[in-house]
């Protein structure tokens, strides 16, 4: 594979459990997610977008949640400038949570067939918690595939890299948003992007 530009896409997704005095055994929590990147061409210009989540106490699929955004906005980027060529250039999502990425392993694996997966374990088709978020990534990365775009997700060490880093804190800022003005929905850019 040649030498080509690698448009990096930084993900993660936050949960904050309710803690009531009242109820201390109440389910769900405040939870949303978030994706930032930079220009692929200049390296500057950063944009980002969060979005909150409904009533839950499941990282698994807060990440998997910011992951399909973040593959999602790609393909679109790339559908509304067709004269461009993006066929030179890969696109790579980061994220820092190792099971939300071994659930989109489990999408590309074979149907009851095992699969390896991170520490060593193996798993099979029948565990899969998230289906509709891990084969709708699946289907994006197809999508892009399907142009000629080089698409990956992969793990990064949390906090390990700027982008890793942002992407952690708008994450965090959409939960406060969603604690403070609990709803459901994209989060303002001005909220997260200062």
């Amino acid at each position: 594979m040649a030498n080509h530009p690698t448009w990096e896409v930084f993900v993660d997704g936050s949960v904050r459990p309710y803690h009531s005095i009242l109820n201390p055994g109440k389910d769900g929590g405040f939870a949303g997610c978030a994706w930032v990147t930079l220009n692929p061409i200049t390296g500057d210009k950063r944009f980002a977008m969060g979005y909150t989540m409904p009533s839950t106490r499941d990282v698994t699929s807060t990440e998997l949640k910011g992951i399909l955004e973040a593959f999602q906005y790609l393909d679109k980027m790339i559908q509304l400038d067709p004269g461009r060529d993006f066929i030179c250039i890969n696109v790579t999502v980061y994220s820092d949570y190792m099971d939300a990425i071994d659930e989109v392993r489990y999408a590309f694996a074979p149907a009851d067939g095992p699969i390896p997966l991170s520490g060593h374990r193996v798993g099979f088709t029948e565990s899969f918690a998230h289906p509709d978020l891990s084969y709708g990534i699946l289907k994006v990365i197809r999508s892009l595939e399907a142009r000629g775009i080089v698409a990956r997700l992969m793990w990064m060490a949390r906090r390990s890299t700027p982008g890793a880093c942002l992407a952690d804190d708008y994450a965090r800022r959409v939960v406060e948003y969603r604690r403070r003005f609990v709803g459901s929905g994209n989060v303002p850019a001005e909220f997260i992007v200062r």
